[in-house]
C-alpha cells in the first residue's frame, strides 16, 4: 500500500478525533456577570434621571420603558446572565484551524517516519 493513502486516512481520522477529544467544539455555557463599580454608577444616574423609571426626558422612544426596566433589573440584581456562546464566525474558524493543523502535523509524521525508519534499518544493517 502507499505511503502516502495510509497518511491520508490517519490524517483525516486524527483531524475528526482531535476536536472532540480536547473539547475545542464545546460552546461555552451562560455565565452570570456582575456589574462593575462604573455600570452601577452609570445605571444609577440614569434611573435617578428618570424617577426610576416613572418619567423621561425627551425624546421618549417606545423602548425607553423597556431599557429603564431591564437596567433596573439589572442593579437589584447587582449583574446580569450573559448568553451561552452561539455559532459564530470565530468558533468555526478556531475549529476550522484546529482540524486543519491536525490533518497537516499527521499527515506529515505519517509520511516522514517510514522515510526515516526504512534510512535508520539500513544504517543499522551496514
Amino acid at each position: 500500500m502507499k505511503t502516502w493513502k495510509v497518511a491520508i486516512s490517519l490524517a483525516v481520522v486524527a483531524a475528526l478525533v482531535v476536536p472532540a477529544w480536547t473539547g475545542v467544539w464545546r460552546l461555552s455555557p451562560s455565565e452570570w456577570s456582575p456589574l462593575s463599580a462604573e455600570q452601577r454608577e452609570r445605571i444609577s444616574g440614569y434611573l435617578q434621571e428618570t424617577n426610576y423609571c416613572k418619567a423621561f426626558q425627551p425624546p421618549v422612544s417606545e423602548y425607553s420603558e423597556s431599557v429603564c426596566q431591564i437596567l433596573l433589573s439589572q442593579l437589584a440584581n447587582n449583574g446580569t446572565w450573559k448568553d451561552a456562546q452561539c455559532v459564530t464566525l470565530g468558533y468555526l474558524a478556531k475549529n476550522f484551524f484546529v482540524m486543519a493543523a491536525t490533518f497537516v502535523s499527521v499527515f506529515l509524521i505519517a509520511m516522514i517516519l517510514p522515510l526515516a525508519g526504512r534510512r535508520y534499518l539500513t544504517w543499522l544493517r551496514k
